[in-house]
């Protein structure tokens, strides 16, 4: 990439109009101008498409992810997997972005039974996060069935956890998704 025309104009006129034009200290100016200029808008450019970053607020994600804590998530994602961890916009019932579990997807059967396990389509979820966490109902009423184009998402630390449990939040719209947290 190279610095725009209307750039190459301005720092002409600024060092080279004067007398000293084969002057080697400008020119090794100009360069090391062009080459700073070429790597911060390439820098720019790959941090506003292709990485995201927020900060964990709350202990919804303990013990995967701490109150304060900086993550990271890539934009241009492909393929989503149950357990992947995104971040949503705040288009989800809250009012700010969310960053939770993908626990199913669309057309999945969701429901978590009386002794707090989850269940997706019959079978039991085997849980990304350490054994012995209890998962609360929220007020949503199971069985629930993931609309199309959406999914469920839970928090981790489920007890405390503003989710897809509750009908305020609910499933969230795969076009809400910003990104996947990859640290």
């Amino acid at each position: 990439m190279r610095v725009p025309f209307f750039l190459h104009k301005i720092i002409y006129m600024v060092f080279f109009s004067k007398k000293e034009k084969n002057d080697a200290t400008a020119h090794s100016l100009f360069d090391w101008v062009d080459s700073l200029v070429c790597a911060s808008v390439l820098c720019i450019l790959f941090f506003t498409f292709s990485f995201k970053t927020m900060r964990v607020i709350g202990s919804s994600m303990y013990p995967t992810y701490h109150d304060g804590q900086r993550v990271i998530a890539i934009t241009p994602f492909t393929d989503l997997h149950r357990g992947d961890v995104i971040i949503t916009d705040d288009n989800n019932g809250t009012g700010d972005p969310l960053i939770k579990r993908i626990i199913a997807f669309e057309n999945e059967t969701v429901v978590i039974d009386p002794s707090g396990k989850i269940l997706i389509d019959g079978e039991i979820l085997e849980d990304y996060v350490d054994a012995g966490l209890y998962t609360t109902y929220g007020d949503t009423e199971y069985p629930i069935v993931v609309p199309e184009g959406m999914v469920f998402l839970m928090g981790d630390n489920r007890e405390v956890s503003y989710d897809s449990r509750y009908t305020a939040v609910g499933c969230i719209s795969s076009d809400c998704i910003v990104g996947k947290v990859i640290s």
